[in-house]
């Protein structure tokens, strides 16, 4: 049974109103989040079948989005053949050759594809990279970098999703100028600084109540990565008006695609892997702890 399916049955018990569409996002939510928070928690093979199906099914999503909303059949073997390549090195431990491999076999992909336009094939190839260098970070921080990981994961996620939440009232509760119309012509100024807010007052309130970081300095990293995630909802809608497709897949009800719902998470994760390497490496904790 599809997660569809599942949806469509709950949402008969309810009769339609204005709020259906909302009601379909928070159940969508409410049926997904566990699966994710549940995986990252236990680890091991839980863990690693929910990255390679992400895997997977980003690699579908994106051939679908970068052949104009069709599905080109040459695409979807490159791009899934070349994510599965580069996540099975990760995943087996050569997680430096993985990252450089992702390049590598982006540029294979984006040299056989068959589009007429240079900029075209760049963003074909370009979809390796960007599925899995996000997945490999995620990986790392899980499995490999340090006891603290799984609380980063727990953390950006919540920024993430608090970000989206806090960014979407504040636009539709305040409005006001557009943040770039000529890309997303619905996101404002207003909606970026309520994520921002959001994910800051958040965070920083599960710092003082169970004192795991810095009240303060957690503000400031929850606020940069908002502003980085909302970065990359930007990006992916970037790519969906160069493509003239309104959602990069219909898998989750009330969302679109995976794309629609993680772009922001793509951007974010790498950057916090990073800074979580960089401070285990000059003898520090952990990110929580880079000041």
């Amino acid at each position: 049974m599809s997660l569809t399916a599942v949806i469509d049955g709950l949402e008969m018990l309810v009769p339609k109103n204005k709020f259906s569409a909302l009601l379909t996002r928070v159940l969508s939510a409410l049926i997904l989040m566990p699966v994710v928070l549940g995986a990252i928690y236990y680890g091991g093979i839980w863990f690693t079948v929910l990255l390679s199906v992400l895997a997977v099914l980003m690699a579908k999503e994106w051939a679908h989005l970068v052949s104009g909303g069709r599905l080109a059949v040459s695409s979807v073997v490159a791009l899934i053949t070349g994510t599965v390549i580069v996540m099975g090195a990760a995943m087996n431990g050569h997680l430096a050759y993985a990252l450089i491999l992702s390049v590598v076999v982006g540029g294979v992909v984006g040299f056989l594809d068959r589009s007429q336009l240079a900029l075209d094939r760049l963003i074909s190839g370009f979809g390796v990279p960007y599925i899995c260098i996000p997945l490999i970070s995620a990986w790392w921080l899980v499995t490999a970098g340090s006891g603290e990981g799984r609380n980063v994961m727990f953390w950006i996620l919540s920024v993430v999703w608090l970000t989206d939440t806090g960014a979407y009232a504040a636009g539709k509760l305040i409005g006001g100028p557009k943040l770039a119309p000529r890309i997303s012509p619905n996101k404002t100024w207003a909606g970026l600084l309520g994520g921002m807010l959001a994910a800051s007052i958040v965070a920083a309130s599960v710092a003082v109540w169970t004192g795991f970081a810095d009240p303060w300095q957690i503000i400031w990293q929850s606020g940069l990565f908002a502003a980085l995630s909302q970065g990359g909802d930007l990006f992916e809608s970037a790519i969906k008006r160069h493509y003239d497709v309104k959602d990069s897949g219909a898998i989750i009800p009330g969302h679109g695609g995976l794309f629609d719902r993680i772009d922001g998470l793509l951007v974010a994760l790498p950057l916090v892997a990073l800074m979580q390497w960089v401070s285990l490496f000059l003898g520090g904790n952990g990110i929580f702890q880079w000041l």
